[in-house]
């Protein structure tokens, strides 16, 4: 399964969390909202990242592992970076639906 995790127009709202780091990144207790997506997936999920073009070269060093703003984007989950996934929510996805 893809997971597409986007920044979209709000992500001004979160300055200053956001001048240096994608939406995701932001950190509610313990957990940056990426970390509880990755925790959510299964290993043999892919996660697709889309950020901003002043913050992609970072993103791409702080998430090795991870393809960021990709050419083409691929079918999959589409899920805000800014909102909060918990499993209960996660589990109610449907394909190609874009979540915010």
């Amino acid at each position: 399964m893809n997971i597409i995790v986007f920044e979209d127009e709000n992500v001004h709202d979160l300055i200053p969390f956001t001048v240096n780091h994608a939406s995701f990144e932001t950190r509610i207790a313990s957990m940056s909202n990426i970390e509880r997506i990755c925790k959510l997936c299964n290993s043999n999920d892919k996660i697709y990242l889309i950020v901003r073009d002043e913050i992609a070269d970072i993103t791409r060093e702080r998430f090795p592992n991870k393809i960021v703003n990709p050419d083409i984007i691929p079918t999959g989950f589409f899920l805000n970076g800014a909102s909060i996934w918990d499993e209960e929510t996660f589990n109610l996805l449907e394909n190609n639906k874009i979540y915010s």
